[in-house]
């Protein structure tokens, strides 16, 4: 298992399928870091990466990045949402991301997703979010 990667959490849980979108392995550090393409199911047409590092009880988001011509299209909201939804059934306190401080649509896009912004700054002079989670209810 990768260093950075907490018991029972590995870059496979995050292998997923939703309605329209799927995370696909892609490639993972020595540090811990793995990125997962976003393939559209349908067409298995490649729309993006996300970037995902596990360590401390926390995920944390390092990007998320849907290609322009698949911009606003839910791409990147199913994505968040399966990739929070695989994290509260996994053990895993929180979620953590930020937005580049020259993406103010990143910011609106995190605070729907429910990650509350941090007090300070975050990478490169952008904003933190955080979101706490816990494990779902059945059913």
């Amino acid at each position: 298992m990768a260093r950075g990667v907490s018991a029972g959490v590995s870059p496979e849980t995050f292998v997923l399928r939703g309605r329209r979108h799927e995370l696909q392995q892609s490639t993972i550090a020595d540090d811990g870091t793995f990125e997962l393409a976003i393939v559209r199911s349908e067409s298995g047409e490649a729309h993006g990466t996300i970037a995902l590092r596990i360590g401390e009880g926390a995920l944390e988001v390092l990007h998320l990045w849907v290609a322009v011509p698949f911009r606003g299209y839910g791409a990147g909201s199913e994505v968040a949402q399966l990739v929070i939804a695989a994290v509260s059934g996994a053990g895993i306190a929180e979620v953590r991301a930020w937005a580049h401080p020259e993406l103010g649509l990143s910011v609106y896009f995190w605070i729907r997703m429910g990650l509350r912004p941090q007090h300070g700054p975050g990478p490169n002079g952008g904003l933190r979010f955080i979101r706490e989670v816990g494990v779902l209810p059945a059913g």
